[in-house]
């Protein structure tokens, strides 16, 4: 019943019957490294001070780093990531060092240690853990600021003369900002804050403008000063964003509805599918069931016609087992052939289905059917010739042995006789 109630109340989020507007929870990771002892930055701190300030003005609950070691990011990412699985809006925001090797990003911490470029998947951070930590963290909606684009300060010992930062592509429900193009470097700023994110700080409370809008402004704005500096930086988006999102949106839901049934729809749909599997489980379950029970009948109608029979004087004398020149009683008894069956596993098509016989090397046979297993048969061997018994000697089955199959009759003691086969396992 609170399985049934549960799923009407997915339901009627995913109709919208849910409140049009919601003021949705937000969470930011701010980290600025500058402290670098090969080439040092005077701005990053003073981005990520900032940048957390105005975050905070608009709602933001803020994780702040500032010159953190490997170590330092590692935990921050994770108490982000925590914090993230609790829902809402999730944004990160790097100004420092970043560089690609191999056409992977890597943020670096102010204590990395790279003399080779093979050092640095040890020594810095890879930008792809980031974004697969947020969209783990299943929140809906998540937000890369990348201000990370400055000269490689390690370039001297790397192979490669790649610059920048590599392409990446945004996951569903998100979108990563870079401070220029992939593969161009980004201006550190002469004044107090990197070029890039000064012009962020300046457009981000801007009532009613959506992130996309935001990022124009900020990309006309930079693009226009990195031009009368004498130099091209043009910021880059790459976006799967499914809904619109405010920093400051006058009153309005930051998260648009559509974004949110987006979301929950998906969340029902895999729910359904889960319980339309759960159903189909049962009811092979139910299937094997109701054969096996139709199995024991039988048996157990054969049981009373012969206990009948007995009672009334009618049961003729049971057929002898098939006579096997030097039939041995123990199969395992002196060297054994090479057709001998001791220790091997048969697939079989008899009478009631699919059974696998087991010739066990002490003359037991064992075999299972229908989601059961007896122990009750036995079996003796000559040559290619093969003789068994099943159920305390109710039914016997004889076959010859060619190779890897077999193939043979089977009787019971109530007349009835059909052909079988059998390949090794």
């Amino acid at each position: 019943m609170n399985r049934v109630l549960s799923l009407f109340v997915l339901a009627c989020l995913v109709l919208g019957l849910s409140a049009p507007a919601f003021a949705e929870r937000r969470v930011a990771l701010i980290i600025g490294n500058g402290a670098y002892k090969t080439g040092p930055l005077k701005n990053p701190a003073n981005d990520a001070r900032d940048m957390a300030a105005a975050l905070k003005g608009v709602g933001f609950e803020v994780i702040l780093r500032e010159n953190a070691g490997l170590r330092a990011m590692n935990e921050a990412i994770d108490q982000f990531w925590a914090s993230l699985k609790k829902g809402g809006v999730g944004l990160f925001f790097f100004a420092g060092h970043g560089l690609q090797v191999a056409g992977e990003n890597y943020l670096v911490p102010v204590d990395a240690r790279v003399a080779l470029e093979k050092d640095v998947q040890y020594e810095c951070v890879n930008a792809g853990k980031v974004l697969g930590r947020m969209e783990d963290a299943g929140n809906g909606l998540n937000i890369v600021i990348l201000d990370a684009c400055r000269n490689n300060p390690f370039a001297r010992s790397f192979r490669s003369d790649t610059r920048g930062l590599a392409k990446m592509d945004a996951p569903t429900g998100s979108l990563v900002a870079f401070a220029t193009a992939p593969g161009d470097v980004a201006a550190d700023g002469a004044g107090k804050n990197g070029l890039y994110t000064s012009h962020l700080l300046r457009v981000l409370r801007t009532p009613g403008l959506k992130i996309e809008d935001v990022l124009k402004q900020v990309r006309i704005g930079v693009a226009g000063e990195s031009a009368q500096m004498g130099k091209r930086q043009t910021p880059w988006e790459s976006s799967s964003l499914m809904g619109d999102f405010y920093f400051v949106g006058g009153g309005q839901a930051s998260l648009s509805a559509p974004q949110a049934s987006v979301s929950k729809a998906a969340d029902l749909g895999a729910e359904k599918a889960r319980l339309a599997g759960e159903v189909e489980r049962l009811r092979r379950e139910q299937e094997e069931m109701e054969q096996l029970k139709a199995e024991k009948q039988r048996l157990e109608d054969d049981r009373q016609k012969l206990e009948r029979a007995k009672q009334q004087g009618q049961v003729s004398v049971a057929r002898p087992a098939p006579q096997l020149a030097n039939v041995p009683e123990n199969p395992v008894s002196g060297e054994p052939s090479s057709t001998s069956l001791a220790g091997t596993s048969w697939l079989a098509q008899d009478v009631v289905g699919e059974t696998v016989y087991e010739f066990l090397p002490t003359g037991v046979l064992k075999y299972s059917y229908n989601g059961s297993t007896f122990t009750n048969g036995t079996w003796r061997q000559s040559g290619s010739a093969v003789y068994m018994e099943m159920n305390n000697r109710y039914a016997e089955r004889d076959a010859v042995i060619r190779g890897d199959s077999m193939s043979g009759t089977g009787h019971n003691t109530v007349g009835k006789t059909w052909t079988w086969s059998a390949r090794r396992q």
